[in-house]
């Protein structure tokens, strides 16, 4: 009977060991990750930022009205739709260097305008016409 429940402690033990080195192993790979992701969304809020020094260059009565709610909203939905982006790469098993997770981030608005552009669920702009 000792025997036995030694069994029981020794294959609790090495379960125990591996489960710790799992978890030490997803704990440095959700670092990485959130390191990537954040990387994204400052390449994101960076894009706003460009913008915003734009307007610095245009006139006062041209500029657009900063006290609106909607002018600012890019400034939280871009670093978001970079995040999970840079988000979608990572799950897809591609490997994310600092450098590339910015510059996914900071690529995330166009990549976004055009997959919208680009709605298939457009109706058509060709008319066949009646005989057709």
């Amino acid at each position: 009977m000792e025997k036995n429940s030694l069994q029981h402690e020794n294959t609790t033990g090495e379960t125990d060991h591996l489960g710790r080195q799992l978890l030490a192993r997803l704990q440095i790979r959700l670092n990485k990750m959130d390191v990537e992701i954040a990387l994204a969304c400052i390449g994101g809020f960076s894009v706003n930022l460009l913008q915003l020094m734009e307007y610095s260059k245009l006139p006062k009565p041209e500029r657009p009205d900063f006290k609106d709610l909607l002018f600012w909203l890019p400034y939280l939905v871009w670093p978001v739709l970079s995040g999970v982006l840079a988000f979608a790469y990572i799950e897809s098993g591609i490997s994310l260097s600092p450098l590339l997770a910015l510059n996914i981030g900071l690529s995330a608005p166009l990549i976004f305008r055009a997959m919208l552009e680009a709605n298939p669920m457009k109706p058509n702009s060709i008319d066949p016409g009646d005989g057709a």
